[in-house]
């Protein structure tokens, strides 16, 4: 399966390995017109056929069988809506736009895939069997980060700040995968005059149970998605840290801590860390991607639908 790639950036020296491993011949790289770090990427991942513009490599389509589209997320649009057509697999990081109606034009084509990797960790599966499993849950999710993309004018208040950035969007993309179907029934917000502060939100998944959102930019925070059943409780925080709690456990008085303490009582945790000095998920997802270029069942990567409804359910956070 002959890989080409669209952008040679930060992000891509995390594909590559993972993409390999997957079996995948990395065959060409585009890169910025007169960029030298084409040259100097391709050098180093021993890719021999570059290119300094790249729809020139997504016309030769007899190059490559697959595409991985790494470029800013103002370029990516233009890319796919030449690449899709062709028909061959194509995985695109997220998130694909700054907004969900970007997408609507794409949503026809089955071939994309959209580089969601924390799907792919091991603490994000058991989570979700546990919400599947307990009905009447309730879902917390903590975002502290909400800022504008330094790259896009954004038109506020129309528009909202959290869309753009990378572990934001992988909330939403998280409490969809993990839920489905997520309806805000009342929303709030903090701002001034020129930018949000905060957003609160509470809402309904399509099983009837419960989730509450709350994001306030740059507070002492940490991301987390936290799902209530009973007397278990399992906790996404930080997002490549998964705990199961069951019950509490009492801590006595001591000199120090004078007072009783009702803690949470572990039961399990489950840290996803590199595999395979892979940074975590992305192995798991690139052996994903080939799933789906073989044209095999039961592929969990997120489609340009999904991405749509991660952007589109951010930004319905704003009515």
């Amino acid at each position: 399966m002959n890989l080409a790639i669209i952008g040679c950036g930060n992000i891509a020296e995390f594909h590559v390995p993972a993409m390999k491993e997957a079996g995948f011949n990395i065959v060409a790289v585009a890169g910025a017109t007169n960029s030298r770090s084409v040259l100097t990427f391709a050098k180093k991942h021993n890719i021999n056929k570059t290119y300094t513009h790249s729809k020139k490599l997504i016309s030769d389509v007899s190059v490559w069988d697959a595409l991985l589209i790494l470029s800013p997320v103002s370029t990516v649009i233009s890319y796919l809506q030449q690449a899709a057509p062709y028909g061959k697999p194509i995985l695109v990081e997220k998130p694909v736009a700054y907004s969900h109606l970007d997408l609507v034009s794409l949503i026809k084509h089955k071939n994309i895939r959209v580089a969601y990797n924390r799907r792919f960790y091991s603490g994000v599966a058991f989570s979700k069997k546990f919400f599947e499993e307990h009905l009447n849950s309730l879902i917390k999710v903590t975002i502290p980060e909400i800022r504008k993309d330094p790259d896009h004018n954004f038109n506020f208040p129309s528009s909202l700040p959290i869309l753009s950035y990378e572990n934001s969007v992988h909330m939403f993309d998280l409490i969809n995968f993990i839920s489905k179907d997520i309806e805000w029934g009342k929303t709030s917000t903090i701002r001034t005059l020129d930018r949000y502060i905060a957003v609160i939100a509470q809402g309904y998944c399509s099983n009837g149970a419960s989730i509450q959102l709350d994001s306030y930019y740059n507070s002492p925070e940490n991301f987390s998605i936290t799902i209530l059943s009973g007397d278990e409780k399992v906790e996404i925080k930080p997002i490549e840290v998964t705990s199961l709690f069951k019950g509490m456990e009492i801590q006595e008085p001591t000199e120090e801590m004078p007072i009783r303490i009702y803690k949470p009582k572990l039961e399990k945790r489950i840290i996803d860390l590199p595999v395979n000095n892979h940074k975590p998920g992305f192995l798991g997802q690139a052996k994903d991607f080939m799933n789906f270029c073989q044209e095999k069942e039961n592929c969990i990567g997120a489609d340009i639908t999904d991405a749509y409804n991660a952007l589109k359910l951010a930004q319905s956070l704003i009515k």
